[in-house]
């Protein structure tokens, strides 16, 4: 498992830099391919298995992160694989931790990480590897005054230049209270408080006061915020409620998505985007049927109905959505929402409500199948189903799921960019055509673009090649193949590598250091770059190699 878990992150391992504010959009007509695996239950990390994954985050690179439990050790905090807080080992500035509480990745590739220690103050929150926040800290935040005091540090929400925290706050004349605080970075890792948002104590929206703050918040980078919370209803019921801006999102036994429905008493999942208001997942009443699961997004005072059980799901035609609660959902920034629910009859699948990206019985890269999407699953660490993931930009998802065998994986699945143009290849001695997809980023500043080539001969030499232009070379290297790029090609030899059982293999590319005949170049914005992988193949016809299909990425 080791090995396994090392080489793997290889592959998909990037440096992280400071410099974690670029978002991107989303390429158009992106489809999506086959998940990888980035972490699953009995990898061995810091020198101990893990044996529960709890919480995890994608950013616009397909960086990642996860609070997972390590036998013998407690809760742990990885960054793409590597150890970012292990209990029992120091961390930069001295600390050590006891546990890790939470993990947070803002898209742009910046972390923050709240973790307790065994000396005083007990809970710290650290971003980039300085402290903003410490347990016993004064903070003057508008609503509370410069004597109040953070007694507990409960859950963090980063997205620069916003930090959204949950605490617990002492303030003279006011006694004890958890409150929503939010926070404003004034320079380099200086979070300045800027408002208190939501509060325990106060007047909720119904008759009552706010009870909790018990669920996790959601926060855009614009500072668009959506605060669950509880409140004493009638017969001192705590029922769930939304704050999304100051304003009521949703409050239970009241205010439904359309005329004649209300909120029923669940919790429900909420995400933000960058000013395309919010999606929210939970049940309603409605009619005869007094419970409906229901996907929605609402922006501008509209909702849009995503998913509805025992309604017709439109990516998939003639397929009814079968019964659920609730589900994980997340946002981009340009309003995409994604999503999973089951199918009557069928299975679980995972949508942006235009297409279906995933479901169960998919292959995953490297012989893996997915038996198992959550739709319903208990808390995790930070207070929520971590089920779902994605990136601002919408490139990267991540999906907590069960591979065959019922092991608990974190997978990612990428959508494709760049094209494909057309070139006489030919099939190799599979009977198939080599097939070369691009994923990632099409961004040359995010320099995370891989080429992922398939239908190719298992273990197999192949390398990819690299060129700024078209070209046709039919039998290229004595081979079966057309050379489909020119005049000056590069050999991307530190990617080859051999395809695995299944014809596979995936290619990292160094977007700063392109191969050409005169040295090494790097990709700039609008530049069109074509690359085409050349294969070793022993056919009958003689032919000792071929090559597979173009992708041609043009760069942003």
């Amino acid at each position: 498992m080791a090995n396994r878990f090392a080489a793997r992150n290889r592959l998909h391992a990037i440096a992280l830099t400071t410099a974690c504010s670029f978002v991107m959009a989303p390429p158009s007509g992106a489809s999506a391919q086959t998940p990888r695996t980035l972490l699953e239950q009995g990898d061995v990390v810091a020198g101990k298995t893990v044996t529960n994954i709890r919480s995890f985050d994608v950013d616009v690179a397909g960086r990642w992160s996860a609070i997972v439990d390590l036998e013998g050790l407690g809760l742990a905090g990885l960054l793409d694989g590597s150890p970012l807080a292990v209990p029992g080992q120091a961390l930069a500035n001295g600390d050590v931790p006891v546990s890790v509480t939470s993990l947070d990745l803002d898209g742009g590739g910046c972390w923050a990480l709240r973790y307790t220690t065994a000396a005083f103050p007990h809970g710290r929150l650290m971003v980039d590897g300085a402290v903003v926040l410490s347990e016993g800290d004064s903070v003057d935040a508008f609503g509370v005054g410069p004597s109040a005091t953070v007694t507990r540090l409960r859950a963090v929400v980063l997205r620069r230049p916003y930090l959204l925290v949950g605490a617990t706050i002492e303030a003279p004349g006011m006694g004890s209270f958890d409150a929503a605080l939010q926070f404003l970075e004034t320079s380099p890792m200086r979070f300045d408080p800027l408002a208190m948002l939501v509060r325990t104590g106060a007047p909720a929206p119904v008759p009552g006061q706010v009870e909790d703050l018990i669920s996790m918040p959601a926060l855009g980078p614009g500072g668009d915020y959506l605060i669950p919370y509880t409140f004493n209803g009638t017969g001192g019921t705590d029922l769930p409620a939304g704050d999304f801006n100051g304003s009521t999102a949703f409050v239970t036994g009241t205010n439904g998505p359309w005329p004649g429905t209300s909120w029923m008493p669940i919790w429900p999942r909420v995400a933000v985007g960058d000013g395309v208001g919010y999606v929210v997942a939970s049940t309603i009443e409605f009619g005869p049927d007094p419970a409906i699961g229901v996907v929605a997004h609402v922006h501008l005072g509209m909702t849009t109905l995503l998913a509805q059980e025992n309604q017709l799901f439109l990516p998939r035609p003639g397929a009814f959505v079968d019964d659920f609660h609730t589900t994980d959902v997340a946002l981009t920034d340009d309003g995409r929402a994604f999503f999973a629910v089951p199918l009557v009859g069928g299975s679980t699948v995972l949508s942006d409500g235009r297409e279906i990206l995933l479901e169960e019985g998919a292959a995953v890269f490297g012989g893996a199948t997915l038996t198992r999407l959550f739709v319903e699953t208990t808390l995790s660490v930070s207070g929520r189903p971590d089920t779902v993931h994605v990136s601002p930009d919408g490139q990267f998802v991540g999906v907590l799921c069960e591979l065959d065998g019922g092991r608990l994986a974190l997978v990612e699945l990428e959508l494709t960019v760049g094209s494909s143009e057309a070139c006489g290849t030919r099939p190799n001695s599979t009977g198939a055509i080599g097939l070369l997809t691009a994923s990632g980023s099409s961004a040359a500043v995010a320099n995370h673009l891989r080429l992922q080539a398939s239908d190719l001969p298992p273990g197999v030499f192949a390398a990819p090649l690299v060129a700024d232009d078209q070209g046709s070379v039919p039998g290229f290297g004595g081979g079966a193949g057309t050379l489909c790029l020119g005049p000056s090609i590069g050999l991307m030899a530190t990617s080859a590598l051999p395809t695995d059982a299944g014809g596979a293999a995936v290619f990292p590319v160094d977007l700063m250091a392109l191969p050409q005949p005169g040295g090494t170049v790097a990709a700039a914005p609008g530049e069109t770059w074509r690359f085409q992988v050349w294969y070793r193949d022993l056919d009958a016809a003689g032919g000792t190699s071929n090559l597979s299909t173009v992708v041609a990425v043009t760069m942003r």
